[in-house]
């Protein structure tokens, strides 16, 4: 039986080889875990609807509503409510319902600072799903 003896200069390439791949799977996992949110505003909208048409359509049947919007990207057009500016900068669109609303975290506070309560404004965000509101979340408002 001939064993094969690994030598030194065989064992610096496997170290270095083995070396390349924890580098390069730490700055992969680094870089995976400092991305930020993904901005919404050069992506197209996969929908395009007003803040009553998306609260019926949630309300009507909401598994159908998700699986039409979860995790896409939606043009909503409504009324502003409110602005909320504290941990989060939340844009709330009115609709028919006065209980039910359009919740949407905005990516930055500069977004909302043009925005008076009463405006009719387009907002582009993806769809995060319904609780007793429609949340939005990475919105960004469109001219």
């Amino acid at each position: 039986i001939q064993v094969h003896q690994i030598t030194s200069s065989m064992k610096r390439i496997i170290y270095f080889i083995l070396a390349a791949i924890f580098l390069g799977a730490g700055l992969w996992v680094y870089n995976e875990y400092n991305r930020g949110p993904v901005s919404v505003k050069n992506l197209q909208a996969d929908f395009e609807v007003t803040a009553n048409q998306l609260l019926e359509e949630f309300d009507a049947d909401e598994s159908k509503a998700n699986e039409k919007y979860l995790d896409k990207v939606v043009l909503v057009t409504g009324v502003i409510l409110e602005v909320e500016k504290e941990e989060a900068v939340n844009v709330i669109m009115e609709t028919n319902d006065p209980l039910k609303r359009i919740i949407c975290e905005m990516q930055d506070i500069e977004q909302v600072e043009d925005i008076q309560l009463g405006d009719e404004v387009k907002i582009k965000a993806k769809c995060s799903g319904f609780l007793m509101d429609v949340v939005l979340v990475n919105g960004v408002v469109i001219e």
